[in-house]
């Protein structure tokens, strides 16, 4: 997979109120990640406790209904104690079930959005 910067000009980030999970700004969080492919992009931040379990996560994306949906389902199992560091498309699409929103890369992007967080976490701890 290839990860790019999700700050791009031509792709307007979105927040929508009926996720709870949706966020407006990442500030605060821990850890971010973002991961972008063609007009998809989304953000994720990961809020830690002092044992480094996630106790939040929020998201932002793009205006698309399927990665929504992807990004809340993935911030609600990672609040629910999944391992961050197991999870991958496979996972959210497994969990997600047969949604029209699990097929396709949406899952992937979440997860990939999600292991380049966890990557700044293993910067910040090796420097």
């Amino acid at each position: 997979m290839d990860l790019q910067p999700a700050a791009r000009p031509d792709v307007a980030l979105s927040w929508n109120a009926s996720y709870p999970h949706c966020t407006r700004i990442l500030h605060g969080a821990t850890l971010t990640g973002e991961a972008a492919r063609r007009q998809l992009c989304v953000h994720i931040g990961l809020w830690l406790d002092d044992s480094g379990r996630i106790r939040q996560a929020r998201w932002r994306a793009v205006e698309d209904a399927a990665l929504g949906e992807c990004a809340e389902t993935a911030c609600g199992l990672l609040e629910m104690g999944t391992d961050p560091h197991r999870f991958d498309g496979n996972a959210l699409r497994e969990a997600m079930g047969a949604t029209a929103a699990a097929q396709g890369e949406r899952p992937d992007l979440v997860a990939a959005a999600i292991q380049a967080a966890l990557l700044l976490r293993g910067a910040r701890e090796e420097a």
